[in-house]
């Protein structure tokens, strides 16, 4: 179970970056969706779409023009005025607040305690801008490559 929660933000960070790239498949963010259901797809793309809109303060309509255009969210960014670190900030604070609902779901639930979910949002608050994460996905990987 506690594999799950190194997941999060990682799944934070694809639903906010996946759909600035067009596809040959026709899909945001390639690959991942190239077997997907087609309803699955769409469900993805339009929240994909929803939550970059909101971040640059643009709407669904804009955000898929600008898509559809081969527009990256930098490059819509740029057009509203965001410089990058404007682009960063925000995505970090839509990180948190993500990663705070879902730690409280899971509080709710009792799949861990009030004081978990705060360390762990404590962890990721203080880390954000580290790409590897300490603990089990490391240990995991440094024991995987003495076998």
């Amino acid at each position: 179970m506690k594999k799950a929660y190194f997941a999060i933000p990682a799944l934070a960070a694809v639903a906010l970056f996946g759909a600035s790239a067009a596809s040959a498949y026709g899909g945001p963010g390639g690959h991942m969706f190239f077997n997907a259901d087609p309803s699955i797809m769409a469900s993805r793309f339009e929240e994909q779409m929803t939550q970059q809109a909101s971040l640059l303060g643009v709407s669904v309509d804009e955000m898929k023009n600008d898509w559809a255009a081969g527009k990256s969210l930098i490059d819509i960014a740029k057009e509203k005025g965001l410089s990058q670190a404007d682009v960063q900030a925000k995505m970090q604070a839509a990180r948190t607040a993500q990663m705070k609902q879902q730690l409280q779901n899971l509080v709710a639930q009792g799949k861990i305690t009030q004081a978990q979910a705060d360390a762990r949002l404590k962890f990721i608050t203080d880390n954000g801008d580290k790409k590897h994460e300490k603990g089990f996905g490391r240990f995991k990987m440094e024991h995987s490559k003495t076998k």
